[in-house]
């Protein structure tokens, strides 16, 4: 009987030790200057992409409820400086982005953006590092 207690007391500290070297999942928003795209995870889940039209694909969680979103991705950045006027050098706030691309672009899929991630980026207070680019 010892030496299965011994065996489980073992087990338990390898899995412990595992557990250390991840980190507490943080959302994350990110330039990715080889896809020109920006990334932006809220959720540590596996997903689908689905793409709602150029600009704007959205991160559906695998195994959440329906319709239950993990993220977004928006394309086409270095086109949407250049027409927006907003610098691709820095760090912006994500939320300021959206509200650029929302006003310029208004149509279903940017309402999707705007209504399901808004309150969560506000709260996140997510930033994109230009210079830190993926």
């Amino acid at each position: 009987m010892n030496e299965f207690a011994n065996i489980e007391e073992n087990q338990f500290a390898s899995l412990q030790s595992v557990k250390s070297l991840f980190k507490e999942f943080r959302p994350i928003a990110y330039y990715d200057k080889h896809l020109d795209c920006i990334r932006v995870q809220l959720k540590d889940c596996s997903f689908t992409e689905k793409r709602l039209n150029r600009y704007w694909t959205v991160l559906e969680e695998n195994h959440g409820a329906i319709d239950s979103l993990a993220g977004f991705n928006i394309k086409g950045i270095q086109y949407l400086a250049k027409k927006l006027g907003f610098p691709t050098t820095g760090v912006m706030k994500l939320t300021d982005l959206i509200d650029k691309i929302v006003i310029h672009y208004p149509d279903s899929s940017a309402n999707i953006i705007e209504e399901g991630f808004t309150y969560i980026l506000r709260q996140a207070n997510l930033e994109v590092n230009f210079q830190q680019a993926a």
